[in-house]
């Protein structure tokens, strides 16, 4: 395990940790991807059992802390407001790119896994991004901000349903449809598609 940093596409530096299999050249090796869960933590240096399982299976494994992570301060913590699936995203997808560019990576063998936040971030990345990865695992049920509980101070008054709260922590994470009748729309054109598919069925 040993800490990188690298700039995202806007010039902030983010910080991470990549970990390597032992005795192998760090070089043209497949990658995979842990974005950690949260989205308000941090990976840090220690022991990850998954991590060191990937790497004695002869994987790179990279770690980053995009912004909105914790432990970098106010600033870092606030650049992540709103911006799932953009500018978060954007740090995943860079550190990838940076690790390709120094010839750790294998261009043609990156996977990406996480839980929780992370999840979110695997889906995004094999959406918004399907020619950068060969596969995409995401654990855990739950998806989104599993990790935050009721506590915490990012989500202070952002309560489900009742008081619009799902709509708050929706404008939080970025609020990528921002119309409700268009995606209605859209869902309806697909079910009429469907319907159309299948003649003679309810």
């Amino acid at each position: 395990m040993q800490p990188v940093t690298y700039t995202a596409r806007d010039g902030l530096v983010v910080h991470g940790y990549l970990t390597l299999p032992v005795g192998v050249e760090a070089k043209n090796l497949p990658l995979i991807v842990n974005p950690h869960g949260g989205p308000w933590v941090r990976d840090d240096w220690g022991f990850d059992p998954e991590v060191q399982l990937l790497a004695n299976r002869g994987y790179a494994v990279l770690q980053m802390n995009y912004r909105g992570s914790t432990g970098y301060g106010r600033k870092f913590w606030e650049a992540g407001f709103g911006q799932w699936g953009k500018a978060m995203q954007d740090d995943i997808t860079d550190g990838v790119q940076e690790m390709i560019k120094r010839g750790v990576a294998d261009p043609k063998r990156v996977g990406i896994y996480g839980g929780s936040y992370g999840g979110y971030a695997t889906l995004a990345g094999v959406a918004f991004t399907p020619d950068l990865y060969n596969r995409g695992c995401r654990l855990c049920r739950r998806l989104g901000h599993s990790d935050a509980d009721e506590d915490d101070p990012a989500l202070l008054g952002i309560r489900p349903q009742a008081d619009g709260g799902d709509d708050r922590l929706f404008r939080h994470a970025g609020g990528h449809c921002q119309d409700e009748g268009d995606l209605a729309a859209v869902q309806r054109r697909q079910d009429q598609d469907a319907a159309a598919d299948r003649p003679g069925r309810a």
